[in-house]
């Protein structure tokens, strides 16, 4: 079985799509921003009263209304086991092709596809793996359809999760074109970015961490707390961004071989961490293994034991033994 409808004469696509309800237009100009292989009918249902044009479907039955109708016209095929949906490219060039000519209804259709994405698919904090593997294909195909003049803060922190998950797998080339579209986007936007922007120095932080480029580690470290520390400010609100912010900028100085000024960083997001609502001994596991490899570094054996046992015994308590970085 073809993973997606067979493909069709650009003709035959634009009389299909002249024949469709108002309803059904609006889904597939979403779907056109969508990966043509990688589309779930979870992203794409909506609340009766949330962000999008009057016509695009607002129920379960009103979105399985117009897929029966796409289906019907040959313009996507569906999986009626898993509610996977494929469109062909050709397909989706075709109604990006109309919407050129309505500059509103085309960024109107590729915010959607974008709020879409960003309200079902929620996020995770930085340094916690295991984002959801289609991430990096979900905004594949909203790259391939962006138009240019995208100032849209949600895009970005797709973008940025994106480029994370790229991190996550060792692809450092994949992730940069991504994040540095991301933080374009961000600088550009009339709307406050600095949470979005501190996470993109924090992604470029780790993919420079993983190519040891100490310099590149400190300049985004650095970034990165003057972001968290001002949004701390404004809203006097301790978070865990800025304890992570803290640990990134200490063990950047620690590469840099500022050990005086990495350990009080690395107690400022011990100590932050501590003060967060929920807090457990395990969530101080990064601070304090740091401040095990700067004793070290500085030629303090048993202070680098105690720190580095320690741990190393709260994550093997918070994961099991079997963990492969909590045996000691």
């Amino acid at each position: 079985m073809s993973s997606g409808p067979p493909p069709f004469q650009d003709a035959d696509h634009g009389s299909a799509l002249e024949s469709l309800s108002p309803t059904a237009i609006a889904l597939l100009n979403a779907l056109s921003h969508l990966d043509p292989d990688c589309i779930t009918e979870d992203i794409l249902l909506v609340a009766t009263d949330d962000t999008g044009p009057s016509s695009f479907p607002h129920s379960n039955s009103g979105l399985h209304k117009a897929i029966a109708e796409l289906t019907a016209a040959i313009l996507i095929r569906r999986n009626a086991t898993t509610g996977e949906i494929w469109i062909d490219c050709l397909v989706q060039n075709a109604a990006r092709k109309r919407l050129r000519h309505d500059v509103l209804a085309l960024q109107h259709s590729f915010d959607l596809a974008v709020h879409l994405l960003s309200r079902r698919r929620p996020f995770v904090a930085i340094g916690v793996v295991g984002r959801a593997h289609k991430v990096g294909r979900w905004t594949d195909g909203l790259q391939r359809s962006t138009p240019g003049f995208v100032e849209s803060v949600d895009f970005a922190l797709l973008l940025t999760e994106a480029g994370w998950y790229q991190y996550e797998r060792g692809n450092v080339t994949e992730a940069d074109p991504v994040l540095s579209l991301a933080e374009t986007i961000c600088e550009s936007s009339s709307s406050d970015s600095r949470k979005v922007l501190s996470f993109i120095h924090g992604t470029r932080h780790a993919l420079a961490a993983t190519a040891n480029d100490a310099g590149a580690c400190l300049t985004h470290a650095q970034a990165r707390v003057e972001l968290d520390e001002a949004l701390q400010r404004d809203t006097g609100i301790i978070n865990a961004e800025l304890a992570s912010a803290y640990n990134d900028l200490g063990s950047a100085m620690a590469r840099n071989k500022r050990y005086d000024e990495a350990m009080p960083l690395l107690e400022k997001s011990k100590a932050l961490r501590e003060a967060l609502p929920g807090w457990k001994p395990y969530d101080n596991f990064s601070p304090v293994y740091h401040m095990g490899l700067v004793c070290r570094l500085q030629g303090y054996p048993a202070e680098a034991s105690e720190h580095l046992l320690k741990a190393l015994h709260d994550r093997e308590a918070a994961l099991g033994p079997m963990d492969k970085e909590s045996r000691r």
